[in-house]
């Protein structure tokens, strides 16, 4: 167990030293500008354009990235 935890803290580590962006906190004090929605498989009684149903009228597919609007 302790090689376990040493092992995992020392990749922790060399993931953090070869990040290529810089850590940035998620929430700015102020809004939500600089996030981006996603949005999953939606209910069967709703209308998407452009989404594959199964024959069951199930969405076979996420929404995806910024189809929000």
């Amino acid at each position: 167990m302790r090689h376990l935890k040493c092992f995992l803290g020392c990749r922790l580590l060399t993931t953090l030293a070869f990040a290529d962006d810089p850590w940035r906190p998620l929430f700015n004090g102020k809004d939500l500008s600089g996030w981006e929605t996603f949005l999953s498989v939606p209910d069967p009684s709703w209308e998407v354009a452009g989404l594959k149903r199964g024959t069951n009228g199930a969405c076979l597919e996420p929404i995806g990235w910024r189809r929000d609007r």
